[in-house]
């Protein structure tokens, strides 16, 4: 009885330290000048000749939700000024490959998953965690706020229903390895296969996704560039 009240507790007490940290992030991020934060971002009279767009892209999707974008870079890695470098090499990204990204179809899902990708690479550089621990890695998409999660999720969901042809073991491997950036060798140690024979596999799906569904390999290739 004691043991489980205080896992009631501990409970509580991490959901009400989430929602606190989620208020003063919300405080930081709103009274942060967006000038001082905002990468530049090229314009649409900077496009080829004979681009034209009528919905708005996701550059200028960007620009818009920076402040609500930062507060999840912040959630994922519990620092301001290292949530600004992650969205500052997301916003790279974007730029560089804009024209590459004019058919993403869900802003939201697509920027979700490459700021926890941003993310996680920031961690293995500054060697702040073990980013292969499975805890590391769920903390990492956990948000107070749903939707932030479920973007992430909704995108994995589109990705694995392309490739219903393959195990959901392999599925999930390829989304790891994609994804989350995880090293084949450590992946392939856990099926209990070799480097070599993994890669194949992730060739495979590879030449199934450019088949069935050449847009989501685009985006899959330009997420790998963070």
């Amino acid at each position: 009885m004691c043991h489980n009240k205080r896992n009631q507790f501990s409970f509580f007490g991490i959901y009400f330290a989430d929602r606190f940290f989620a208020a003063v992030v919300s405080i930081i991020v709103t009274e942060k000048p967006l000038e001082s934060i905002m990468p530049r971002i090229a314009s649409n009279k900077h496009k080829p000749e004979g681009i034209y767009l009528d919905k708005e892209t996701i550059l200028e999707y960007f620009e818009r939700e920076y402040r609500s974008l930062l507060k999840l870079a912040v959630m994922m890695v519990k620092d301001v000024d290292a949530a600004q470098d992650v969205l500052h090499n997301v916003a790279v990204v974007l730029l560089k490959k804009q024209y590459e990204l004019e058919d993403v179809e869900n802003y939201p899902a697509f920027l979700a998953v490459c700021i926890r990708r941003a993310a996680l690479n920031y961690f293995r550089k500054n060697a702040r965690y073990d980013v292969q621990d499975p805890d590391v890695l769920a903390e990492i998409c956990v948000h107070p706020e749903s939707y932030a999660c479920y973007d992430y999720v909704e995108w994995v969901v589109s990705l694995e229903k392309c490739l219903t042809s393959f195990s959901p073991e392999m599925r999930k491997a390829f989304v790891e390895h994609y994804l989350d950036n995880m090293p084949i060798e450590i992946i392939s140690e856990r099926l209990g296969i070799t480097a070599n024979a993994l890669s194949l596999r992730f060739m495979r799906m590879r030449e199934t996704l450019a088949g069935d569904s050449p847009r989501m390999l685009r985006h899959l290739n330009i997420i790998a560039l963070l």
